[in-house]
């Protein structure tokens, strides 16, 4: 009988975190290093929140990717 019933509960998301994510997505498009920064900020803020989630460790990887290749061409330009 209760087979299923953890996966249904899984694959809703939490309202909040879905929300915050769609934040810090929109900051990463930006593409300035304030914005991105700031997508690394929302998804520690996700990770503290539900560290279940895999959005806020996804932000926090991605934000991360991209802040020290910015930060490696700014060294290499110069």
């Amino acid at each position: 009988m209760n087979e299923g019933t953890r996966a249904e509960r899984a694959a809703r998301p939490q309202l909040h975190t879905w929300e915050l994510a769609k934040r810090g997505w929109k900051n990463m498009y930006i593409a300035t290093e304030e914005g991105i920064s700031e997508a690394r900020k929302i998804g520690c803020r996700i990770a503290e929140i539900d560290p279940t989630s895999a959005k806020g460790h996804q932000l926090i990887a991605v934000a991360d990717f991209h802040l020290s290749t910015w930060r490696l061409r700014v060294i290499l330009r110069s």
